[in-house]
């Protein structure tokens, strides 16, 4: 691979294009990530220009170690205001007794490569037509070529009725959340003693691991088989898709667990607000009749909640259409 891109490099360089341009285009093109971390190393070059990374998740720091390994001379400033790094796919498991809560995160100072110049802050605009990142504290930030590694911001107001402050409450639980995923632990354990109808759903926007709210719904019920209460326990899952997974090639099977487990699926429907006071979800179906939509709201009831909230890019400095 690293033979194939030096002629590529060399082709370009005939017809104009320069070896900045070249790397520029090799990175929009997802080839750094398509050549491997290992046949990456291989192919260096001495493309030069100021790299600023915006977020330090798992993506903003990996693009920060690769391209520092590729890049004869790096220049490279990754901006993240987090203290530490999280393994968001572990809350899930911290949820189902699997993880501790300290086995998911470290230091995000520690998680940094080496050679990289980080700027412990948030992001307030971006001005492409400048080539600027501003800062909430340290100023406007230069760019020759900027790498967007956000990932998802978390809008708990989406939800009427719900606040990331008051998680737990009502017996209305989330794992997206750190402190969340703990308690939702312990209600789960409480739930498997005293049993009832617990509700789980996802959203009707794109968020992190689709998988994941399917999944602490399964743990429930493998929990509780565990400790032999599973017949007090009565689950339902709502989905605002149209079907419960987009990958067909997995759909089929995860249907059938779902028949097998006893767990009904509710299709189409969306959160819209929770009233923990009562213990009640209010819900919206959305059926498509003839050309028109139509929105049909309905509640139900719960002794144990698991919800998934709305996701958007970072609103601070992303402004939707």
């Amino acid at each position: 691979m690293s033979h194939e891109l030096e002629d590529l490099l060399k082709t370009f360089e005939k017809k104009g294009i320069n070896r900045r341009h070249f790397f520029k285009l090799m990175a929009a093109a997802g080839l750094v990530t398509a050549v491997g971390i290992y046949k990456a190393k291989e192919f260096s070059s001495n493309a030069k220009g100021k790299i600023v990374i915006i977020g330090g998740g798992a993506a903003g720091i990996s693009m920060a170690a690769r391209l520092n390994d590729w890049l004869d001379e790096p220049d490279i400033t990754l901006i993240d205001p987090s203290d530490r790094h999280f393994y968001q796919p572990g809350f899930t498991l911290i949820a189902s007794g699997v993880y501790q809560p300290d086995e998911v995160w470290r230091k995000q100072e520690d998680c940094m490569p080496s050679g990289i110049k980080w700027i412990k802050d948030s992001v307030a605009a971006i001005d492409p037509n400048k080539n600027q990142v501003a800062t909430k504290n340290n100023g406007k930030i230069a760019y020759d070529f900027l790498v967007l590694t956000p990932g998802l911001q978390t809008n708990w107001e989406k939800v009427e009725g719900i606040t990331q402050a008051t998680l737990g409450e009502g017996n209305a639980h989330s794992i997206y959340d750190f402190e969340g995923a703990q308690k939702t632990w312990k209600a789960l354990q409480e739930f498997s003693k005293t049993g009832g109808k617990a509700i789980y759903t996802d959203t009707y926007t794109k968020h992190k691991c689709g998988g994941a709210p399917k999944k602490i719904c399964l743990l429930t019920d493998d929990y509780t088989r565990k400790q032999e209460t599973r017949d007090k326990a009565d689950l339902h899952y709502y989905t605002a898709s149209k079907e419960l997974y987009d990958i067909p090639f997995f759909t089929p099977r995860l249907l059938k667990i779902y028949e097998e487990r006893n767990i009904p699926i509710n299709l189409n429907v969306r959160v819209k607000g929770v009233d923990t006071a009562a213990k009640q979800v209010h819900f919206e179906k959305i059926e498509t009749v003839g050309e028109q939509k139509v929105y049909t709201p309905f509640i139900e009831d719960y002794d144990f909640l698991h919800f998934t909230p709305p996701m958007s890019l970072p609103t601070s400095y992303v402004k939707p259409d």
